[in-house]
C-alpha cells in the first residue's frame, strides 16, 4: 500500500499552473531539497524532508506525529546514515525512510542506496514500493535499491524493512531487524515481521542479515514474489504464542505463488511456529540449519520446514544438505505425498510424507555422532560420516574417511548401529581434541567424559559432550607497532587491514582517521571511535569485513559483545579510559563458543576466561599477549573517563554490530600459593661506577622464588599452553629467571622472565632451575605435564647469557599466586631495558653524584623497587629513594622527581 498521507504527491486533479507552483515550491524550500547536497548546498535534513540528491546524517533524529523520517525523491542517490538514527513516536503510517514516491510520482524511486542508519518507532522502518494494480499486474517497479548495514527495531504495527510491491533486483543485506511490533489477527497481513517482500517484488537479494524477537515472522512474504534469493540470514526467537498466530515462524513464504525463491545457508532457531514455510513452487531450500522450532496453536505447529499443502503449492521443492533437528512438531512436514518434494543429504529425525533420496525420512539422523574429525587440518561435520565406517580402537572412536582414519569426539553411539560391545556401563572413555580449526585459527583441547548407565539407556553420550573450553585465536595475526606516540589507532587499524588486505601507511590511517573523528574530536592527536570505524570500513567493507562502533555502561556486555563477533574477525578496543591507547583483541577464551547452542533466554551464557591481545604501543614485550579477563577490565579495557563523544562510564569497542544478549560469567584465575609470600627489605650489593654500593631491595627467599616461577609455570600451562600452539613452542625453548615484585595501587605482581641460553656474557643467574616444557604432542593440544615436582634447587652459578635473552614474561599475583597475563616474543630481547643500576645511575646524576668519589656523600644505602604506575604493567618504573628524594626512572630513561 502506497503510504501518501500529508505528503505532496496526491492523486486528485490539479492545474498545470498549481502543480508548477508545488514544484517551484518544493525545490525551493528546506522541506524539499535544502537537506541535500544536490540543491541549494548541503544541509542539515529534518523530518519530513524529501532528498533528491545524495546525502549523510550530520546526528540523530527524533520525529512526532504523522511525520516519515527523510522521503526519498529522486533516483540514484544515496542516504548514508553515518552510524546515527531516526526515531519515531509510534505514529501510524509513517516510515523512516520512505521510497514510494513524491510530487504526483505514486511510486518510488531506482537505484536508491540507504546504509548505516538505525530506524525506530515508526509503522515501517524502511519503506521502498512501486506501483501495484492487484492481481499480478505491476505498473511500476521500484529497481536496484540497496539497504546495507541498516538496524530497523521496535517498528509498531508495520515492518522492519518493507519491500511493499514491486521491488525489484534490490538488496537487503547485512541488516538487523528486531522487537517489531504487530497485533495477530489470523489474517495473512498482519503486521509484525522484520523483514517483508510483498507483492510481485521479484529477483531481490536478502542477506547476511540478523532478524529476532519480531512478533510475525522474521522473513516474510506473500502475494507472488518470485525468484528471490534469501541467505546466510541469522534469525531467531520470531514469533509469539496467541491463538491467532497463523503466520508466525522463522521464514515465511506464505502464499501459493511465490514461486522459483532460494533459501540457502540460513541459520533458524526458537521460532514460534515453523522454521521454514515453502508455499509456492519449484523452491530451493539448501543448506540450512533449523533448530527448535515450536507450536503457536493447533494451526500453526512448530515444525522445522512446513512445506504447504494448498491446491497448486508447494510443490517441487528440493531439499538438500539441511539441518532440521529438535522441532516440537515435525523436523520436515511434507503436507502432501503428491507434492514432488525431492532431496538428499538431509539430516532430521522425524518427518511426514518426504523421503531423502528414495530412503526413509533423511540421509544423517539429528545425533548419531557429536563432534569433530580433521582431515588437512580441515573439519569434517561427523553427521556426514556413514556409521559403518567407524571403529573402536584403544577407547577411541575414529572415522574412515577417504582411507584416512580420523580421531572424533565420540563416546558412544545412538541406533541402529548401537552400542560397541566392548563399552560396559561407567567405562571411561577418551574424548580426543583438535588441533586447529584452519590455517590461522586455533581450537582448544576436550575432557574425557565418563559414560554412566544413564547415558546408555537413551542410546549415547552425544547431547551431554562438555568440551573442557573454547577458544578462537587468530595466531597468525600481523602485528603492527605505531611508529609515532599518538599513533596507536592506526597502528591497530594497519593490523586489522593487513588482516584482509594491504593497509595503507600509518601515516595515511592517522590522517584519514583523525579527519572521521567525531566534531568534538577534530583536535584531538589521536584517532577516536568514529575515526577508527570509518577508516576500517572504507579499506574492508563490502568485501572484506564491516566493523561496528558499540558502546555500552555494561562491561559483561562488552565482553560478550568482543565474544560474539569474533568469529567474523578480530576486533579493536581503547585502553586506558581514553583513545590514546587502541588496542586488537585477536582471540577469545571461553568455556563453550559463544555462538553455540540457544541464543536468548534466561540459560543462555558462558565463561569468559581471557584474551589475546596485540598492543601496539609497547615494543617487544607486551605487544602479543594473553589477559585473564580480571586484569583486562581491572588494569586495560575500561570505562571511557572525559571524552567528549561518550559519556563516562561506557566501554567503547569496534566490532561486528550487533551481538544478542547473554548471562556473562567472568572466570577468577585459581589461587597458586598456598601460603603468603612476604617480601623483606634486604641489602643487595651492586657495582656501580665501577665501586661497590649498598642498597636495599624487597626480597624473597629462593625457595619462595621456586614458589614464584612454580605458579607462573602452572599458570600458563593450565589457561595458555594448551590453547595456544605459538605460545607453546616459544616457552618451550626458555628457561625462567629471576622474578621481580612490582608494587602497584591495585595491587602488587611479580615479573616472570622466561630466557633463552646463548653464549657471549658472563652474568650471575638465580639459583633456580626448572626442567623445560615438554613439546611432544603439542600439535595435537595435549594438556601438558605438571611441573612442580621438576623443580630442582641448585648451587649459585655463572652462566653464559645474552643480554637479548628474553622470550617471554608472565604476570603472576603477588598476593596469591593466580596467574594474571603473559607476553612473548619470536625474537629475544633485553629485559628490563633500563636495569636496576643503571636507573639508580640516572637517579644519582639527578643529586650530582656521577662517580664513585661522590657516593661517599650518600647520607643513606639507596632504597630500589619496581613501581606500576601509567605505562604497561610489563614497564613498571624504578622508583629510587636517596638522600630523601624519590625518583622515579621509566624503562625509556626518562627521570621525574616525586
Amino acid at each position: 500500500m502506497n503510504r501518501k498521507f500529508g505528503k505532496v504527491k496526491s492523486k486528485m486533479g490539479i492545474g498545470l499552473g498549481v502543480f508548477l507552483m508545488l514544484l517551484i515550491a518544493a525545490v525551493g524550500s528546506a522541506s524539499a531539497a535544502d537537506c541535500s547536497d544536490a540543491i541549494g548546498g548541503p544541509g542539515s535534513c529534518n523530518c519530513g524532508d524529501t532528498v533528491v540528491g545524495d546525502y549523510t546524517l550530520d546526528g540523530d533524529m527524533t520525529c512526532s506525529g504523522y511525520t516519515d523520517g527523510l522521503i526519498v525523491g529522486a533516483d540514484s542517490i544515496t542516504i548514508n546514515g553515518a552510524g546515527y538514527s531516526i526515531t519515531g513516536d509510534g505514529s501510524a503510517w509513517t516510515s523512516g525512510i520512505l521510497n514510494s514516491g513524491v510530487l504526483g510520482q505514486d511510486y518510488g524511486y531506482s537505484d536508491v542506496t540507504i546504509n548505516d542508519l538505525t530506524v525506530s518507532g515508526f509503522q515501517d522502518g524502511i519503506h521502498i514500493e512501486g506501483k501495484f494494480m492487484g492481481g499480478t499486474t505491476c505498473l511500476n517497479c521500484v529497481e536496484r535499491n540497496t539497504v546495507s548495514n541498516c538496524v530497523a527495531h521496535d517498528n509498531v504495527e508495520g515492518y522492519g524493512i518493507y519491500f511493499a510491491s514491486c521491488v525489484r533486483n534490490s538488496t537487503i543485506d547485512h541488516c538487523t531487524a528486531y522487537n517489531t511490533v504487530g497485533t495477530l489477527t489470523s489474517n495473512c497481513d498482519d503486521p509484525g515481521a522484520g523483514i517483508k517482500l510483498f507483492g510481485k517484488s521479484h529477483y531481490n537479494d536478502v542477506i547476511n542479515n540478523l532478524v529476532y524477537n519480531n512478533d510475525l515472522a522474521g522473513i516474510y512474504s506473500k502475494k507472488g514474489c518470485q525468484h528471490n534469493y534469501v541467505a546466510d540470514n541469522t534469525v531467531y526467537d520470531n514469533g509469539k504464542v496467541d491463538p491467532e498466530a497463523e503466520y508466525t515462524g522463522g521464514i515465511r513464504f506464505q502464499c501459493k505463488t511465490t514461486h522459483f525463491n532460494t533459501f540457502e545457508d540460513n541459520v533458524i532457531t526458537d521460532s514460534i511456529g515453523p522454521g521454514i514455510f515453502i508455499g509456492g513452487n519449484d523452491c530451493v531450500v539448501r543448506g540450512n540449519t533449523v533448530t527448535g522450532s515450536m507450536q503457536a496453536n493447533t494451526n500453526n505447529l512448530g515444525d522445522g520446514i512446513w512445506n504447504d499443502r494448498h491446491p497448486g503449492g508447494g510443490q517441487n521443492t528440493l531439499l538438500e544438505d539441511n539441518i532440521f533437528c529438535d522441532n516440537e512438531n515435525l523436523d520436515i512436514n511434507v503436507q502432501n505425498a503428491a507434492q514432488g518434494v525431492t532431496g538428499d543429504e538431509n539430516t532430521c529425525d522425524t518427518t511426514s510424507n518426504y523421503n531423502d533420496d528414495d530412503t526413509t525420512g533423511c540421509t544423517y539422523s539429528c545425533f548419531k555422532i557429536d563432534g569433530t574429525a580433521l582431515k588437512d587440518g580441515n573439519p569434517v561435520d561427523l553427521n556426514k560420516v556413514d556409521i559403518s565406517n567407524l571403529e573402536y580402537t584403544d577407547k577411541k572412536w575414529s572415522a574412515k574417511i577417504d582411507g584416512n582414519y580420523y580421531e572424533l569426539f565420540i563416546g558412544a553411539l545412538n541406533d541402529p548401529l548401537g552400542l560397541n560391545p566392548d563399552i560396559s556401563p561407567d567405562e571411561e572413555l577418551l574424548i580426543v581434541g583438535c588441533e586447529e580449526i584452519s590455517g590461522d585459527e586455533s581450537n582448544c583441547n576436550v575432557t574425557d567424559h565418563m559414560v554412566t548407565s544413564g547415558d546408555i539407556a537413551v542410546g549415547g553420550i552425544t547431547k551431554d559432550l562438555i568440551l573442557n573450553h573454547y577458544c578462537l585465536n587468530w595466531d597468525t595475526y600481523p602485528y603492527s607497532t605505531c611508529e609515532d606516540p599518538d599513533w596507536s589507532g592506526p597502528a591497530a587499524m594497519e593490523m586489522m587491514i593487513n588482516h584482509y588486505t594491504t593497509a595503507p601507511s600509518q601515516s595515511d590511517l592517522d590522517t584519514e582517521g583523525r579527519g572521521n573523528n567525531h566534531e568534538c574530536n577534530s583536535a584531538l592527536p589521536y584517532v577516536d571511535r568514529y575515526g577508527m570505524r570509518a577508516t576500517l570500513n572504507a579499506h574492508l567493507y563490502p568485501d572484506f569485513a564491516h566493523y561496528g562502533n558499540h558502546i555500552t555502561t555494561d562491561v559483561e556486555n562488552a565482553l560478550h559483545y568482543i565474544c560474539w563477533w569474533q568469529s567474523l574477525g578480530p576486533g579493536a578496543v581503547p585502553a586506558y579510559q581514553d583513545y590514546s591507547n587502541w588496542m586488537v583483541v585477536r582471540g577469545i577464551h571461553t568455556d563453550i563458543n559463544p555462538r553455540d547452542g540457544s541464543y536468548s533466554g534466561p540459560d543462555y551464557g558462558y565463561t569468559i576466561y581471557g584474551y589475546w591481545i596485540n598492543d601496539p604501543d609497547p615494543a617487544g614485550i607486551g605487544e602479543n599477549s594473553y589477559k585473564c579477563v580480571e586484569q583486562f577490565t581491572e588494569n586495560y579495557y575500561k570505562a571511557m573517563l572525559d571524552q567528549c563523544d561518550v559519556t563516562d562510564g561506557n566501554w567503547v569497542s569496534i566490532c561486528e554490530p550487533p551481538e544478542v544478549d547473554a548471562e556473562i560469567t567472568l572466570a577468577d584465575s585459581p589461587v597458586r600459593f598456598a601460603d603468603a609470600i612476604t617480601p623483606v627489605i634486604a641489602e643487595k650489593m651492586l657495582m656501580v661506577y665501577d665501586a661497590e654500593q649498598l642498597a636495599l631491595e624487597k626480597a624473597v627467599k629462593n625457595d619462595e622464588l621456586l614458589k614464584i616461577v612454580e605458579a607462573a609455570i602452572n599458570g600458563v600451562n593450565e589457561q595458555l599452553i594448551p590453547y595456544d600452539t605459538q605460545f607453546a613452542e616459544v616457552i618451550a625453548m626458555t628457561v625462567p629467571g629471576e622474578p621481580m615484585l612490582v608494587a602497584g595501587d591495585s595491587g602488587d605482581y611479580y615479573l616472570v622472565p622466561f630466557n633463552v641460553h646463548v653464549e657471549e656474557k658472563m652474568i650471575k643467574k638465580v639459583p633456580v632451575k626448572i626442567e623445560k616444557v615438554k613439546t611432544e604432542g603439542l600439535r595435537k593440544l595435549e594438556r601438558l605435564e605438571r611441573v612442580a615436582e621438576n623443580v630442582i634447587i641448585e648451587p649459585i652459578a655463572r652462566e653464559l647469557i645474552k643480554v637479548e635473552r628474553t622470550l617471554v614474561v608472565v604476570l603472576v599475583d603477588a598476593e596469591d599466586g593466580s596467574f594474571k597475563e603473559a607476553s612473548w616474543v619470536d625474537d629475544p630481547v633485553k629485559y628490563l631495558p633500563v636495569s636496576k643500576v643503571w636507573a639508580l645511575k640516572l637517579a644519582l646524576c639527578e643529586i650530582s653524584i656521577t662517580d664513585k668519589e661522590d657516593l661517599k656523600t650518600l647520607t643513606s644505602k639507596p632504597t630500589i623497587e619496581l613501581v606500576y604506575r601509567d605505562a604497561s604493567p610489563y614497564y613498571p618504573d624504578w622508583k629510587i629513594t636517596v638522600n630523601d628524594q624519590v625518583f622515579y626512572v621509566s624503562q625509556d630513561g626518562m627521570v621525574s622527581q616525586a
